[in-house]
Order: C-alpha cells, then structure tokens, then sequence
C-alpha cells in the first residue's frame, strides 16, 4: 500500500505538466538569459559611442590647432590666392547678361583679404546675396585674378570716402539730384556699384582686359523689335536705304516732327529711351511709333547727363543693327530728340548718293581755336572720371578728384594718345556708312576707347573719342572735313555770355556762336584765327541755315516745341527748304 501510494504520488505530482518550460526554474533561468544578454547590448552600444566620440574630438583639436598654427605663421596677404584664382577665372563678379553681379561667396573671397580690405568688408556685406545689376559697369572681358587687390581697395576707398561728405551736403541742401535717395541708399546699393565700377576703371587702366572678348550685346529682351525690323520690306530699286536712331528723353511732339520729316516706308527708324524713362514719355512715344510699320522703340540702359553715356548707347545699337540682325542698309544715322533734317526725305537720300563719303562728325574750333597736330594732349580728358550709378529707381553721377592718388598711374595706350588730338560734332550726331559702322563695332582698339571714356564726362569727350574712333580705323581726314549737323552755342542776349547748346530761333535780340571749322565755313573764310568766335544773331539765322544747307549739313539743333521762336523757324525751314 506504501509503494503503491508513493507511485500514485509521483504520478500525480507529474501528470500536471507538459513541458520543462513551464517549471518556474526554467521561467527564472530564461528571464536572467535576456537580461544579460541586454546589458551585454547596451554595454556594447555605450564603448562604440564613446569610441566614436574620441575620435572625432581628436580630430577637432588636430585640426584647430593646425588652423591656429597656419594663421600665426601666415603673412598678410596682398593678393587672391591661388586657390582663389580658379575661383575667379569663372567669373566671380559677371552674370549672364550685361549687367555686373556681386554675390555671398565673392564677398567671402574679398573678407580674406586683410587689412587693405577693411573698408569693402564694412560696406559689401549690405549687398548679401542679392544680385547687383548695373546698366554701366561690364566686367566679363577682364582677367580679375591679375588685379592687386590690396592696392585697388587702397585706392578706391580713398575715392569712396571723399565722395560721401559731397553727396551727405546735396542731401542736406534736398537737391533736385539727390530726390528720393538717402544714406542708406548710398550705403546699401550706390557704393556697391561705386566699387564694381571703379574695379572695372582700375582693371581697364592696369591693362587687365582683353578688348576682343569686349561684348557690346544689349541686356535686354528686343526680340519683337527685331521681328519688326527684319518684316520691313525692301527699298525700291536703286533708292538708298537709311538707319536712323534717335536717342529721345523728352519734347514727343518734337520728336512726332522729326519723324514725319524723315520718314519714308523702307527706312529703319528705332527711337531709344533710357530703362528710366517717366511711363507717361514711354506711352507718347509708343504712341507715335505705332503710326508706322518701320518705326521700333527700344528701352534698355541709363542716359546720365554729364557722362558719354549716350555715346556707349549708340554704339551698342550700332552692333545691335549691323553684326546681331546683320540687317541691310546703306547710311547709319544717329540723331538727338532735338533735331530737325535742313532736307526733306527724298532730297535728303539725293544728297546722300551724290556725296559717296563714308562718314560726317566735322572739325570744331575749341575756344575760337583749332586744334593742331602735336601741340594737343586730347586724351587727358579721359582723366575725368565719375562715379555712376544706375542699379536703383533712380540714376546719379558724381564727379571724383581722387582718381589719380595713392600712386595710381592710369594705362592711357599709345594708340589713343595718338588719334586723340582733334575736336568734332559728336558722333551722337553724324551719318555714317554701313563699311564704316562695320570697321567701327569690330575694332578691339575703338571698343577700348569707348569703355574707357563711358565713366569720362560728356561733352569734353563725345566731341573728340568719335573723332579718335575715326582715326584709329582710318578715317580721320574724311571724319574732319564734313559734318552733318549745324549747331550753335549761346542763345543769350550778351554774346559769349554762354557755352551751353543753345535752342535756335528767329529773335534778333538773341546771339549765337558758331565754332564750325569744316571746309567753307565762315571760320575759314574770315580766318578767325587767335580767340575770335564767329557770332550771329537770330534775325540772321534762317540765312545762316541756307547757306550751311549748301555746304552739305542734313541737320541742325537745338529746336523745341516749348519755344515759339523756334517753331517759327522749324515753319520757315519746311516752307523754303522742304518745300512744304
């Protein structure tokens, strides 16, 4: 009964499990596996990251203190480094169009460039990353890594600096110039452009850039304009077909005049308006042009009065024209808003056909003077440099006297200096053949002389860069001895009272002076030589008109519409020289 119970025990004891995992010695067993097994893990997880973090500390102190030890041995620097070269040679401070562009990653270039470079680390980081357009400054043919930079910044800080206290005093004065602008207008966006120009002039004059990479192409969309162009039809047979740019900023019914005088159906007329232009001028004019099929408007750039802005204009529509549409023509004129032709249109492309010459610009006396070979330094007026700016809503010029400090000794080339030596109307007024527009678009050397004088001032150089331009290509003798516009100075009741272009007109009490030097001219003929100018007053002006009409002279300025003794004038030359 003993063993009998035991083994009913036993079995009863066991009959209740199934398995060993069930036994709570397993359960215990099992339970300590995995959390050994998970702080195995965590212990792992912990000496990796602590591995990782060792390693990268030791390379953050390696590499401080190699920084620290480069920079206490490292010298000033004075030149981009090599490094910084390639960086460069891409263009640092281009852009796709005409327009310069400063951007972040030039400005840290500039940062690193020591102590000469104080003064542009203050004033760039106002520019950030926003791209500065400028319709003057052009960049993309110099080779910015030769330019020594500690010097530039040396000298341009110095121009920059005096330039503040003229501007800081127009706009205590509230000058009409200075409208709508203030210090933080200069600070942030004018002297921006200040040092991208001076940059230009410094690597111009250093001999930094290569002029046969110059591009002259317009930044701005005329494609409808050219479709216009290229959709007028073809002159009749044997007529000769004209281009004629006028370059307007005010007077729209004058400029209606000059239109309706000149025009006829197989003609190129383009009117240019400067990007500033008031919106209700830019409807006038549109407004006048859609009266024609031939007749474009195209807005692009900054006229700025007191700079040889428009000269630059003109010449990049000439390549526009000549090289970009290759459209076909025979006579280039390029002609001012106040204007008005001494022909009528048929008789005017009589006179064209007749003369054969390639160009018409006219030698001026200077002062009652000529100017004569060897005894005139011309070219000295491209030392008259300005700061311009454009970038904003509102244009501004200003002229510097620091131009030739700190040791700067401007590259004038021998090639300028010699061609530069006479005085002529302003090719902003002449008529010009399309072999000589050619030669002159295509010339490294004329492209040279021009964005040399663009930051010039502008009667002193537009009246003797066309003139060199001329020389350099070979055409200065035909370029002197004929021009096609007559226009006087004065316009005042006392002569010689003043040198401003005077408006022309029919008042006797009114004095002009002449200082016309081509072949026939009054000049010549009472040789006025040693100072005496040669006056008349407007009682005398219609015959003084006439007889330069004889001679050759298509145009003559100024006339205006506000002015009714030049419209009395602009009367009688349609009634007895256009027949009208």
């Amino acid at each position: 009964m003993k063993v009998t119970r035991r083994i009913t025990r036993r079995s009863q004891l066991r009959a209740p499990q199934t398995s060993y995992s069930a036994h709570p010695s397993w359960e215990r067993r099992k339970k300590l596996k995995f959390d050994s097994f998970v702080l195995l893990f965590c212990a792992v997880a912990i000496l990796m990251t602590f591995a990782a973090l060792h390693s990268y500390v030791t390379d953050i102190s390696s590499y401080v203190s190699k920084v620290s030890s480069d920079m206490s041995k490292q010298k000033p620097k004075t030149r981009f480094p090599s490094r910084e070269k390639k960086y460069l040679q891409k263009r640092t401070v281009l852009s796709s169009s005409k327009h310069a562009t400063i951007d972040s990653s030039f400005i840290a270039k500039l940062k690193n460039l020591s102590k000469p470079f104080d003064f542009f680390i203050k004033i760039l980081p106002n520019i950030g990353g926003r791209p500065l357009k400028s319709d003057v400054v052009e960049l993309r043919h110099c080779d910015l890594s030769k330019i020594d930079y500690a010097n530039y910044s040396v000298w341009a800080s110095t121009i920059l600096n005096d330039a503040w206290p003229k501007f800081e005093a127009k706009l205590k004065a509230k000058t009409s110039e200075v409208l709508d602008l203030n210090q933080n207008t200069w600070e942030k966006f004018m002297i921006p452009e200040f040092a991208l120009g001076l940059l230009e002039v410094y690597a111009t004059h250093s001999g930094h850039c290569d002029f046969s990479k110059f591009p002259l192409q317009i930044a701005y969309d005329l494609r409808s304009q050219a479709s216009m162009l290229n959709a007028i039809s073809p002159p009749p047979e044997k007529n000769l077909r004209l281009v004629i740019v006028i370059v307007a900023f005010k007077d729209s019914k004058h400029l209606s005049r000059i239109i309706r005088a000149v025009h006829m159906p197989h003609h190129y007329i383009i009117i240019h308006l400067e990007r500033l232009t008031p919106s209700n001028y830019v409807k006038n004019v549109e407004k006048i042009a859609s009266q024609y099929n031939n007749v474009v408007v195209v807005q692009f750039g900054t006229v700025t009065y007191r700079t040889d802005s428009v000269s630059f204009v003109n010449y990049q529509i000439m390549n526009w024209i000549t090289n970009n549409l290759g459209l076909e023509y025979d006579y280039y004129l390029t002609l001012g808003g106040a204007v008005y032709p001494l022909f009528n249109a048929e008789d005017l492309l009589i006179h064209l056909e007749h003369t054969k010459r390639d160009v018409w610009l006219g030698e001026l006396t200077h002062g009652g003077n000529l100017l004569v070979d060897g005894n005139t330094d011309q070219h000295h007026y491209l030392m008259r440099k300005r700061l311009i700016y454009t970038s904003g809503k509102r244009k501004y010029q200003q002229r510097t006297k620091k131009y030739l400090n700190n040791g700067f000794v401007p590259n004038i080339p021998s090639y300028i200096q010699r061609n530069m030596t006479k005085k002529t109307n302003s090719g902003n007024q002449g008529v010009f053949s399309k072999k000589f527009v050619k030669e002159l678009t295509n010339s490294p050397d004329v492209k040279e002389l021009f964005a040399t004088a663009k930051y010039g001032c502008c009667c002193c150089l537009e009246e003797r860069t066309w003139i060199a331009a001329a020389s350099i290509i070979g055409y200065e003798k035909q370029a002197l001895a004929r021009a096609s516009i007559f226009q006087v100075w004065g316009g005042k009741e006392t002569c010689g009272s003043s040198m401003n272009n005077a408006v022309l007109g029919v008042n006797a009490s009114i004095c002009f002076r002449n200082e016309d030097a081509t072949e026939g001219s009054v000049y010549l003929e009472k040789n006025h030589v040693g100072g005496d100018a040669v006056y008349f007053k407007g009682n005398e002006t219609l015959s003084v008109l006439r007889k330069a009409k004889n001679r050759g002279f298509m145009f003559a300025r100024k006339f205006s519409s506000e002015d009714s003794n030049s419209m009395k004038l602009l009367d009688l030359i349609e009634k007895k020289f256009h027949n009208k």
